[in-house]
């Protein structure tokens, strides 16, 4: 069927996500040192609207909370004490909701939320991401 609309000669996508909470999947991990040579991983989470939004998990003990509460929100959290191993191509997949920020006009990911029982009982073939 073909598509018909009136053109308006503008890019009317946003270059950002509004603040607030979206459900996403990880659809690519990349494991490479930070700026600083730390270990660091690299996430770009796609949303339900396909925007996609990159964060970046440091080795640093100032970083651990994040890590730990992508842990939690994934439900791939060790039982506490447990020594944790994180293998980039093992996150492709991971789903949760990201607590997405404006900061310098670009999107950063201030913390990871566990998805409610309704989007965690969803099959990944229903998902629109």
């Amino acid at each position: 069927m073909p598509i018909t609309y009136t053109y308006g000669a503008e890019d009317t996508r946003p270059d950002f996500l509004e603040t607030g909470v979206y459900p996403a999947v990880v659809k690519k991990a990349d494991d490479k040192p930070s700026k600083s040579g730390n270990e660091m991983i690299t996430l770009l989470w796609i949303c339900d609207d396909g925007f996609g939004v990159w964060d970046h998990l440091v080795d640093l003990a100032s970083c651990r909370w994040k890590t730990d509460q992508l842990l939690v929100a994934t439900g791939n959290a060790p039982e506490s004490g447990n020594e944790v191993t994180l293998n980039a191509n093992d996150m492709v997949g991971w789903r949760a909701n990201i607590e997405v920020i404006l900061q310098d006009g670009k999107n950063k990911i201030a913390g990871y939320r566990p998805l409610t029982k309704e989007q965690s009982e969803k099959k990944n073939d229903d998902l629109p991401f």
